[in-house]
Parts: structure tokens; C-alpha cells; sequence
């Protein structure tokens, strides 16, 4: 594994690069709240077949805001496409979930010569609904007033993890709270504003001609399946799988079936090498 760091727009932007020089590039994109760490069930499957750019968002992980703090989601695509530059790729495939998937589909629209393949877990292309704008604010409003406590910590546990891990995986969805409060909320909040506030994809979806495999968990409450099936409607041939008993982070939750859903997928279509 290698760590690497661009600046772009006064941003440093750090991501990891996993796997053989010459195999076929899967560019991986995060979930909201999290990092490179939520690859970590996949990484040492995938990288053995195929090159990974494990990209960390402005505010996350090693990854650095810029001096306005403030950005889009098509800055972040933006930010992915100075990877490749950087790295010598003129195709990858894009593997995103929710925050990452969101990001996948603006590049996809905004440079689909640059796309081999999509594989978009449980993600929207619709704005967020405004009472959950609002709840999300009054969330972070607290979180950036008072610090983390039970409550806040129990509210954002029901949005990313399934009822299913909930109950069964209490020390995962504990460490996981534990890492994403262990984080400062004004590192984070730019971010958060980046996907409540994020456009309508919906009626663009049509235009998306790549091969696109989209997963989703049926617990899913941050991202629920009829986001995922929609996407899987309007982008033509697109392939919808539900995994039972997941929830919005099913690389965490669910790693055996996520992999069982994307091997099929990347041995078909994630082809080009750098």
C-alpha cells in the first residue's frame, strides 16, 4: 500500500494506492462521516486483481480542507479526476457508497470518457428530503455546541447502521460511532452541507451509457432502496442487488455478500488498466 497526497483547488487531498501496477483501476469513494477504513473488508480481495485509488474526502481521514472549507459534490468528482490525472489513468471504474456513489455519478456525467464501469452502493441521485435537511443540521448544530453524547450517537447509528447490525454487530456499530466522533465536527460539516445540499441527478440518469451495477441494503434509512431502484430503472441496463438484513453501510455490515455481488461485475467490465 502506498499513501499518497494532491493538492487541488487548496485542498489536500490524500488517498492510497493498493494492488499490482497493470491491473484494471477501481477508483473507491467513501461514505459520508467515514474514510479509507470502510474499504478495509474489501481491500485485500480486490487488490489482488485489480489497482485501487482509495480516495479520502476534504475533512475525512488524512484528506485537508481548503481555506474556503466550503465544496460540492462536483468538486469532489473533480478532485477524483486530479487523481487520475496524477496516476496516468485515462479509464477506471468507479466503486462509491452513498456520499461516494453521489460523487461517482456526477463524474460519470461530467466526464463519461474517463468511466469503464459504476458500481454505486447505496447511494441517491434525488436532494435530500427537506425534513431530513433539517434533522441533519440540528444534529450537527448540537454536535458542534456541545461535543458527541448518547443520544446524537444513537440518532446517527439508526441512519447508518441496520436494524439487523444493530442488534447483532453492537461492538461494530460502536466502534464505528466511536471513530466518526472521534473526528471534529467543523472538519466534518463541509462535507455534510456537500450532500443535504446536493442537486437533483434523477432526470440525467438516462444519458449514463456505462455498464452500472448498483447495490443496496433493504435496512438501508440514510439511503433506502427505492433511491437504489430508481437509478437502477433509468440507467439502461443496470443491475439492482438487495442484500437482507443490511443497513447504508454494507461494506461494514455485509462485506461477504458486497464482494459476492461485485465479483461478478468487475470480471466483466472493469477492464482497463492505467
Amino acid at each position: 500500500m502506498i499513501e499518497k497526497t494532491i493538492t487541488v483547488a487548496g485542498a489536500n487531498i490524500a488517498y492510497q494506492v493498493h494492488g499490482p501496477d497493470g491491473a484494471p483501476v477501481l477508483l473507491l469513494g467513501h461514505g459520508l462521516l467515514f474514510d479509507h477504513r470502510m474499504w478495509a473488508p474489501l481491500i485485500p480481495e480486490l487488490a489482488q486483481r485489480y489497482r485501487l485509488l482509495v480516495v479520502e474526502v476534504r475533512g475525512h481521514g488524512s484528506s485537508k480542507l481548503s481555506e474556503t472549507s466550503a465544496f460540492t459534490l462536483e468538486d469532489l468528482a473533480a478532485d477524483w479526476r486530479a487523481i487520475l490525472d496524477a496516476e496516468g489513468v485515462a479509464r477506471v471504474t468507479l466503486v462509491g457508497l452513498s456520499m461516494g456513489g453521489m460523487t461517482a455519478l456526477r463524474f460519470a456525467l461530467a466526464w463519461p470518457e474517463r468511466v469503464e464501469a459504476l458500481a454505486l452502493l447505496d447511494t441517491s441521485a434525488q436532494p435530500e428530503p427537506l425534513w431530513k435537511v433539517l434533522k441533519y443540521r440540528s444534529l450537527v448544530t448540537v454536535w458542534q455546541r456541545v461535543g458527541s453524547n448518547r443520544l446524537i450517537a444513537a440518532l446517527v447509528g439508526q441512519v447508518l447502521f441496520g436494524r439487523t447490525t444493530r442488534r447483532n454487530q453492537p461492538g461494530l456499530v460502536g466502534k464505528e460511532l466511536g471513530q466518526i466522533f472521534g473526528k471534529r465536527a467543523e472538519d466534518l460539516a463541509p462535507a455534510i452541507q456537500s450532500v443535504i445540499g446536493r442537486g437533483d441527478l434523477s432526470q440525467r440518469l438516462d444519458t449514463i451509457m456505462r455498464p452500472t451495477l448498483v447495490i443496496v441494503g433493504d435496512e438501508d434509512a440514510a439511503c433506502p432502496p427505492k433511491c437504489s431502484r430508481l437509478i437502477a430503472e433509468r440507467i439502461l441496463g443496470a443491475k439492482l442487488v438487495e442484500l437482507p438484513r443490511c443497513g447504508h453501510m454494507s461494506t461494514l455490515e455485509s462485506p461477504a455478500a458486497v464482494l459476492a455481488a461485485l465479483d461478478p461485475f468487475l470480471t466483466a467490465h472493469a477492464r482497463s488498466v492505467s
